[in-house]
């Protein structure tokens, strides 16, 4: 949509305001910047930052992005910040020649020459952003801008990584799910290897003219879904399309993300050798040196939630360069159970913790480890090479398997822990409630204090409010509905831990029962050192009442640690997941525990998990 109505943005330098285009994640605009003399493209979030995680988040995102502008295929982020209304914004240079997206709508299928071209300059932008820590997440035709010099360039960088919020994750996926691999539809996390079937399915898409596996005739994105992690890559040969670049668009498509290239620049120099091959002048692929790309990832150090760590192309030393590896310019600004009282007991007698962890699983001794592993030797970020989504029976077992139907579902009253470790023994006291925090207090609690944020979806709830602990370290947003709150301090047999909060519209029976849902956060910085955060997790383990996931690595930008999702518990509808995390000073640690039981608890998980923030500091017990 373009419009020639000038509107008023609330960014006091920029003027004349018009709206160029638009979609379900924000709308960017033409506008004027009279103090540079410049025409700007200004991209505008839909919705207003509503949390201060969302926030920090953000601002973080954005300082990393600011790193990359230098790259000459990569759009210029000039500033960032937000709106008189609280819209979070982008200022971007503005690509007058719109993008590729929009030539293949209006023109068809690209030249495979200039579709080569294209390829290993992205390559290099992607291969710079990959150094920097920093994954695109949404690589398309759409985003590969052209500039007034004829130069691709590589936008919205780290643009899906702002996408909070349950009023945008689904457009997340279907928006780009002509470009989505195949193991991000089995809840695999991004990596290096998700960018670089993007990629692929870009070039795909540039050469014939349409996504490979999206038809016309499809009445809904079902048969598309099936056909990315079942069928092959379409052959483009009968096309007109030369067999080497068909191999190149193969292999970045492939199914198993281990069969892709290694990197993003291993891909380009591949790139070059098919244009030297087929008689083309190679195109210049942009990369940083090694010593530079150093110094941006101590830059970034902390801001992992997109984070792509490097590693070395095979037969290659770290920084050395090829021919047509060009360095970037380096003045770029830097078991519920049916009835209601079967809770009872179960986690009060229980055992020591073993020093071992849980099947499956690898321990981290605290601090350094507590942060997810770095990429292996291919670049690849997942800790192990994703299964395919297709078909099942390859994925791994799950971490914890499904407890009996008929044992009884633990209570949230009390829990000691034994940790174990070079022959010395730590015992930390951790509070369990609903997992690992006990309500100490009988009051009623502290209430929402600012006017409710209003939701109009229909499987959400109408309105949230945040809710803080006693002591006012601790807040989060919550559904208006649970408005039995309990903020007193995590304590157990009579000594204080931390600080905690928990909400649910009834909290004695959030506590005793899978009927109910609700909220625990806590954070404690007497749980520091004492142990891993996945053996807290396993201290806390719920597998004999519901049905476990695979433990996932926790990242939202401010918190990092691991994840226990449970489903099916006390073989209900019932959902549990369990947060443990760090801040990047290490200096407490976090436990969330969120209860669902309907499709509005879902939503409002993700609201939880998008605004639970420690604003003050975490007194030491």
């Amino acid at each position: 949509m373009r419009s020639d109505d000038i509107v008023t943005l609330g960014i006091p330098e920029l003027g004349d305001a018009v709206e160029i285009g638009s979609g379900g994640f924000g709308t960017v605009y033409r506008a004027e910047q009279p103090a540079l003399r410049r025409t700007v493209a200004v991209k505008t979030l839909r919705n207003a930052v509503r949390d201060e995680k969302v926030r920090i988040r953000f601002e973080r995102e954005i300082q990393a992005m600011g790193m990359l502008s230098g790259h000459p295929n990569i759009v210029t982020v000039h500033d960032s910040g937000f709106t008189s209304s609280g819209q979070p914004y982008i200022l971007m240079a503005l690509m007058e020649d719109g993008s590729l997206g929009d030539r293949v709508a209006g023109q068809g299928p690209l030249p495979w020459q200039e579709v080569l071209d294209v390829a290993v300059k992205v390559a290099g932008a992607l291969e710079t952003a990959h150094q920097a820590g920093i994954l695109h997440r949404d690589i398309k035709p759409e985003n590969i801008l052209m500039s007034a010099y004829g130069e691709p360039k590589l936008g919205d960088f780290g643009i899906a990584r702002l996408r909070g919020g349950p009023e945008t994750r689904t457009d997340t996926l279907t928006a780009s799910i002509a470009h989505v691999a195949p193991e991000l539809l089995a809840g695999q996390p991004p990596s290096v290897a998700t960018d670089l079937y993007a990629l692929g399915s870009t070039m795909f898409t540039l050469l014939s003219g349409s996504a490979a596996f999206l038809r016309d005739t499809d009445e809904s994105i079902v048969p598309a879904l099936t056909r990315i992690g079942t069928e092959p890559v379409p052959d483009l040969r009968p096309r007109g399309v030369p067999g080497p670049v068909c191999e190149l668009v193969e292999r970045l498509m492939e199914k198993e993300p281990a069969a892709r290239f290694p990197s993003a620049e291993d891909f380009g120099r591949a790139a070059q050798d098919v244009q030297r091959a087929l008689g083309v002048s190679p195109s210049r692929m942009a990369v940083r040196s090694d010593a530079a790309h150093a110094a941006r990832r101590t830059a970034v150090a902390g801001n992992s939630g997109d984070v792509a760590p490097p590693a070395p192309a095979a037969g290659r030393s770290p920084g050395e360069g090829t021919p047509d590896s060009t360095p970037a310019g380096e003045g770029a600004p830097a078991g519920r159970a049916p009835d209601d009282d079967a809770r009872s007991g179960a986690l009060a007698g229980a055992s020591p913790l073993a020093p071992s962890p849980g099947p499956g699983r690898a321990s981290r001794p605290l601090p350094d480890s507590r942060r997810p592993a770095a990429a292996p030797a291919s670049g690849i970020t997942p800790p192990s090479a994703p299964a395919p989504v297709f078909p099942p029976p390859s994925a791994p077992a799950p971490v914890f398997p499904p407890g009996p139907a008929a044992a009884p579902p633990p209570s949230r009253r009390g829990l000691v822990i034994g940790l174990a470790a070079g022959g010395a023994v730590l015992v930390a006291v951790v509070a369990v409630v609903a997992v690992a925090m006990v309500r100490s207090g009988t009051g009623p609690g502290p209430t929402p204090t600012v006017d409710p944020t209003e939701i109009a979806t229909p499987d959400d709830y109408a309105a949230y409010a945040p809710v803080t602990d006693d002591a006012d370290v601790l807040t989060v947003t919550v559904p208006e509905e649970w408005d039995d709150v309990d903020g007193s301090a995590w304590e157990i047999d009579g000594d204080e831990i931390g600080v905690q909060v928990q909400a649910a519209p009834d909290l004695g029976r959030f506590q005793e029962t899978w009927n109910v849902p609700g909220l625990i956060f806590g954070a404690s910085s007497l749980l520091v050192d004492d142990g891993s955060l996945e053996d807290l997790l396993d201290a806390v383990d719920f597998s004999d009442q519901c049905t476990g996931q695979d433990r996932e690595e926790y990242d939202d930008g401010v918190y990092t640690g691991f994840e226990d999702h449970y489903t099916a518990c006390g073989g209900t509808d019932a959902t549990y997941t369990v947060i443990a995390a760090l801040p990047e000073d290490e200096s407490y640690v976090v436990l969330v525990q969120i209860q669902a039981v309907d499709p509005r608890d879902v939503a409002a998980g993700d609201r939880i998990v998008d605004s639970f923030l420690v604003t003050g500091e975490v007194p030491a017990p």
